[in-house]
């Protein structure tokens, strides 16, 4: 993750990781960082956001992990949707502050508007008169053309 100031107006730049299918097998390879987890389907080129889940302290694997355990789960609908093999994830590290982290999840939340993120109870850090944010995939050639877009205040 990259952070850019300017004013009042700050731009991040985020490098998520490759989509995946919710597996336990492909979750203990991700890494135990700070992060965040984006739980979506996708059918037909169609994606459908589910979740941006905020990991500071457990990590992406482990919160990833709790996200998707029955008896920790606080979304049973994912496991309903993992156990059919719909589940997909990509994650993000962000390990600069929790502030940053409130700022990128207010923005993906105003952007994507996931099925169990409430966009309107979810506020930003409020350091910042604009977001910017730049979503770039590993190992995608074209991430040399994508523009930061600015959140929705």
């Amino acid at each position: 993750m990259q952070k850019q100031v300017k004013r009042e107006k700050v731009y991040y730049n985020i490098v998520w990781s490759q989509p995946a299918a919710c597996n336990r097998h492909t979750i203990m390879g991700i890494p135990a960082l700070a992060g965040i987890v984006c739980l979506f389907q996708k059918k037909h080129d169609i994606i459908n956001y589910l979740l941006f889940y905020a990991c500071w302290k457990s990590g992406v694997r482990n919160g990833t992990r709790d996200l998707l355990d029955p008896n920790h789960s606080q979304f049973p609908e994912l496991i309903k949707l993992s156990d059919n093999k719909d589940l997909m994830f990509k994650y993000t590290v962000v390990d600069t502050s929790p502030s940053d982290m409130q700022d990128i999840m207010y923005w993906l939340i105003n952007e994507y508007v996931p099925l169990l993120n409430n966009a309107e109870d979810f506020i930003d850090s409020e350091r910042y008169k604009d977001i910017y944010l730049l979503e770039l995939c590993e190992n995608d050639e074209n991430n040399s053309e994508s523009f930061p877009r600015r959140a929705k205040k």
